[in-house]
């Protein structure tokens, strides 16, 4: 039994960890999973136990969480405020007893009125932090929590309540501040999961029902009216429409819709009603499983970002011990001081928040600004590397090339005339799934003929189709296979072609080829010169055709190399010598025919991967749409992620290292020190919110 929590005021890494050791000691929670990207908690409960009993412990424990529901848009449309209702009040009452005992300064004063104010503002602002502290500390680490609380009570303690009570209320304006610069990248992922209605009109024994949306079942239909969103995926049986299909592929432009044609959940019907007949439940269509990545996007953390958590980890307790050691050993040698109090603005401007937040906010802003443009990353190790590609490898057909070929002309080579050899090829394809088989059928259809059900089919892989025809075993293949394994002349004929073909043959003859062209996709060539701008070093296309198709795509599109005649595991030893070579390589195929070369390479990136769920457990990166052109904002945005992060560490280092020296000196205060360590805080986070701008991820971005 799970249960899906919203936590208000969730804006630290150090944080999210703290609340699941929390969580999973409530009684009852077997385990617990906490998304940074959405500051959600998700709880795995033993049967049983009271889902409102858990919330309540949380909340005794100083989280503001709410219970979201089980549905996606009910996940979304629930959300409340991202700052909780408690610190709010309490902040409020702390500055307002601030202000007074401010004012109190300058009035006929009361003996002792401004110290009981200030000593009320800290006893009403310190549990803000002080309960996440101790939470922290039971879950064995040391986060700005536990360094902000022992500033605040050991302020109090040496009697530096105007310090304490500034401390206290500058740290929670933080806190919102960070919490509400955050939701703007929250909101982008957030609302996809608004997408996607949480009610459906199914037809049950002719009549239109209205349903949740979970409830409906694949095979059940489902009836959309214009201007509705689709809230199940499934095949067209009837009416024609145009679909926006943005939120999805990033493709602008409406896509038509006619029976036969896929529909996804959350897109919009923008003219005819249609009925549609479900494929998947909705908790396995393709949103809900693009949300599911997202959510789960820590899980694939980029290097740098698992190196700075590391760093954090010996960091924080470093700057703890430093911290009691400038406090003491002054006075340990007779020294005259202050040494206490330098010691606590030290450790407020030590503490690493802004340095752990400055990978993890850019990754997940880079993450945000990418889906909206139909890009699904695995997560901010796949951005890494994606930054640091030199060398893209392009597979030809469905990649540069529509992968939709067409039959332009065939040739016998025996008795058979052109229609007869072609309804033989067309027997022999009937069972494949390759492009070219799907061409050959057409044609086939296009000339009214009938093919013959074929005995016997087997597939040969990055070969072609073998089967039995009226008791005879025959071939559709590349010319190839008949010379290395019948021994057979080919002619001249194929060396004069400069278009795709294949051979049909019987067990001791040649008996035609078909002829084939696939067009170049448009945007191929401006992809080509966009990736060298990008200082690509090398384009690489890979292909199952021939060498002399290869490299007629080749030079047209300017890529350097082209391999033809390719086996898959051809494609993969290419792929493993170019990283031997020291080369960071982007795989970008189907992501199912090509699954191992995309393994094999740095980041794997699969193409028109929207409702395949193979291209998109097969790849790093799936580009929902089949416009290659999205290659461009994906490795645009990769190398901004790098450079924001880069910027995000030296800006958080660097007023560190400023006011460290300053607290050093004597010329810092607490208040000063609360003011570095928040304004470090907001400067990496309004950094990284630059990634969610649709201007980062336009295509035309120089």
């Amino acid at each position: 039994m799970n249960l899906k929590i919203k936590v208000n005021d969730l804006d630290c890494i150090d944080c999210a960890r703290a609340l699941e050791h929390v969580a999973r000691s409530i009684d009852g929670v077997e385990d617990a999973e906490v998304s940074f990207a959405l500051s959600t908690l998700e709880l795995r409960l033993k049967e049983g136990v009271d889902r409102r009993a858990v919330v309540k412990s949380l909340r005794r424990k100083g989280y503001e969480v709410f219970p979201l529901e089980a549905s996606l848009t009910q996940r979304g449309k629930r959300k409340k405020g991202l700052i909780s209702r408690r610190r709010l009040v309490l902040t409020t009452i702390c500055g307002i007893l601030l202000l007074t005992s401010v004012v109190s300064h300058f009035i006929e004063p009361i003996s002792g009125l401004r110290t009981t104010l200030l000593v009320l503002a800290t006893i009403v602002a310190i549990p803000l932090t002080l309960f996440r502290g101790i939470n922290a500390i039971r879950s064995r680490s040391i986060d700005m929590n536990v360094l902000m609380s022992i500033a605040i009570v050991a302020g109090a303690a040496i009697g530096e309540w105007a310090e304490a009570a500034m401390v206290a209320f500058l740290f929670s304006i933080a806190v919102m501040l960070e919490a509400s610069a955050l939701a703007r990248t929250r909101r982008a992922i957030e609302s996809l999961m608004e997408l996607s209605p949480d009610k459906a009109r199914v037809m049950r024994k002719g009549i239109q029902e209205t349903v949740n949306a979970d409830e409906v079942k694949p095979g059940e239909v489902i009836v959309i009216r214009p201007g509705e969103r689709i809230p199940l995926e499934g095949k067209v049986i009837k009416g024609t429409t145009s679909v926006d299909e943005s939120a999805i592929t990033g493709e602008p432009m409406p896509v038509t819709k006619q029976p036969g044609s896929m529909v996804f959940a959350g897109t919009l019907n923008e003219e005819g009603a249609i009925e549609v007949k479900v494929t998947k439940a909705k908790s396995e269509s393709t949103l809900a499983r693009i949300i599911h990545l997202v959510e789960h996007v820590e899980e694939k953390r980029a290097k740098i970002e698992r190196f700075v958590d590391r760093f954090a980890k010996f960091y924080t307790p470093a700057v703890v011990s430093a911290a009691i050691i400038y406090a003491i050993v002054p006075y340990a040698i007779g020294r005259e001081g202050n040494w206490i109090y330098r010691s606590l603005v030290f450790l407020i401007i030590a503490c690493p928040c802004s340095l752990v937040i400055a990978t993890p906010v850019a990754v997940v802003s880079g993450l945000a600004s990418a889906a909206k443009k139909g890009i699904l990353i695995k997560g901010g190790a796949y951005i890494e590397e994606a930054a640091k590609v030199t060398t893209v490898a392009l597979d030809k057909t469905g990649t540069v090339t529509e992968g939709r070929p067409r039959v332009t002309h065939i040739v016998s080579t025996s008795a058979l005339d052109e229609n007869s050899l072609l309804a033989l090829a067309a027997s022999i394809e009937m069972v494949s799934n390759h492009p070219l088989a799907g061409a050959i059928l057409a044609e086939a259809r296009r000339r009214r003929l009938h093919p013959k059900q074929p005995q016997d089919a087997k597939s040969m892989p990055g070969i072609g189709m073998s089967a039995s025809v009226d008791g005879k075993r025959y071939y559709v293949a590349k010319p190839e296979f008949f010379t290395r394994s019948r021994r057979y002349e080919i002619g001249q004929m194929i060396e004069d072609s400069d278009g795709t073909l294949v051979g049909i043959g019987s067990e001791k003859e040649i008996l035609g080829y078909i002829y084939f062209e696939d067009r170049i996709r448009p945007g191929a060539k401006e992809t080509t010169e966009g990736l060298r701008s990008l200082g690509m070093s090398s384009l690489v296309l890979l292909t199952g055709d021939s060498s002399d198709v290869a490299q007629k795509v080749a030079s047209h599109l300017g890529i350097d190399e082209c391999y033809g005649n390719l086996l898959p595991h051809e494609k993969v030893e290419l792929i493993e010598g170019l990283r031997r070579n020291g080369k960071r390589v982007a795989m970008v195929g189907d992501g199912v025919n090509d699954a191992p070369a995309l393994a094999a390479s740095d980041v794997g990136i699969a193409m028109g991967a929207a409702g395949s769920d193979a291209a998109i457990n097969a790849s790093d990166v799936a580009l929902m749409s089949e416009d290659i052109t999205r290659l461009l904002p994906l490795f645009r945005i990769s190398r901004r992620v790098r450079s924001i992060t880069i910027e995000n560490i030296v800006i958080a280092i660097g007023i560190k290292s400023l006011f460290v020296m300053l607290a050093a000196a004597g010329s810092a205060t607490m208040w000063m020190a609360v003011f570095a360590d928040m304004g470090a805080s907001l400067i990496v986070i309004t950094n990284a919110l630059r990634l969610v701008s649709d201007r980062v991820s336009r295509l035309d971005t120089p």
